[in-house]
């Protein structure tokens, strides 16, 4: 193997290596750059690496930008005549069926991008394609661009409307709760910088463009921030609870054992025996 060939090898598998790290810490960004690199490293036949690569950036490009994917210009030649224009193109004698390599992804960039789709119809694209996914280990991607969905229907209808009832809202980001429509809108204004507000006395979600230019709605936008806090707070207390209550229930079966009573009471002593009422006790106070 001639060393050019090593390298090249070399940055493929490190790249592979930075690219399964960001994804299992959701640095869906960092890893679709890192796909987009091995896109341009020089080759001079296909391969599965490649072919990979291109449907992780199908998906990533939809979960970050919230649009189809583009093969960049410096790209590898041999990627850039492996797909087609539209983004499909038969495997080149590398299965005997003759089947579409991207369909899938195709479609669900195809119901990801159109206006007219709706949750149920996401969701069933990504359903009727789900053993492909799987195939390919990009079940739990296909899941994430579906929520992506989402958060980009929410920008959308901040772009259309003033203020929409809760209900409108999660009929059109296709919720099944107002807690999870609420959780979504807290989400994207805090993290992309949406500017809306929860009004709860109204049940209703105002858009607003320019805060700064309204006292008021920058007002409003201070308080939405605060109630983002406020159930953020709110969560982690919960989980303290549920945590609490777990290892209480833990240390109440720990002190039913059977085992456990027979082995501080093997030395059937009364020393042992206090020590049986101490450690109980110890326990009970937590």
């Amino acid at each position: 193997m001639e060393l050019n060939a090593v390298i090249r090898v070399m940055m493929i598998m490190h790249v592979i290596h930075l690219v399964r790290s960001c994804i299992s810490m959701k640095k869906h960004r960092q890893a679709l750059g890192h796909f987009t690199t091995v896109l341009m490293v020089p080759a001079v036949a296909f391969s599965h690496v490649v072919e990979e690569a291109v449907k992780k950036c199908k998906l990533l490009s939809l979960i970050v930008h919230g649009k189809p994917f583009e093969v960049p210009r410096n790209a590898s030649q041999v990627v850039s005549r492996w797909i087609a224009p539209d983004g499909s193109r038969f495997s080149a004698g590398s299965s005997s069926s003759g089947r579409v390599l991207l369909a899938a992804y195709d479609d669900l960039t195809l119901k990801f991008t159109s206006t007219t789709t709706s949750f149920a119809e996401l969701n069933t694209c990504v359903e009727y394609h789900r053993l492909a996914f799987e195939e390919d280990r990009n079940a739990g991607l296909a899941q994430q661009a579906v929520l992506a969905w989402q958060r980009k229907r929410l920008h959308e209808l901040a772009e259309s409307f003033v203020t929409m009832s809760l209900a409108e809202v999660a009929q059109a980001l296709g919720t099944s709760s107002q807690t999870e429509t609420e959780n979504i809108l807290m989400s994207v204004v805090q993290e992309e910088g949406l500017l809306a507000y929860l009004d709860m006395q109204e049940g209703s979600v105002v858009f607003s463009e320019n805060p700064s230019a309204d006292g008021e709605a920058t007002e409003r936008q201070l308080n939405m921030q605060n109630l983002v806090l406020t159930k953020q707070l709110e969560g982690s207390m919960q989980q303290l609870v549920s945590l609490t209550n777990h290892v209480r229930g833990l240390q109440a079966e720990g002190l039913a054992s059977q085992q456990y009573i027979r082995k501080m009471t093997s030395s059937g002593s009364a020393g042992a025996g206090g020590r049986v009422g101490s450690v109980a006790s110890e326990f009970l106070e937590f």
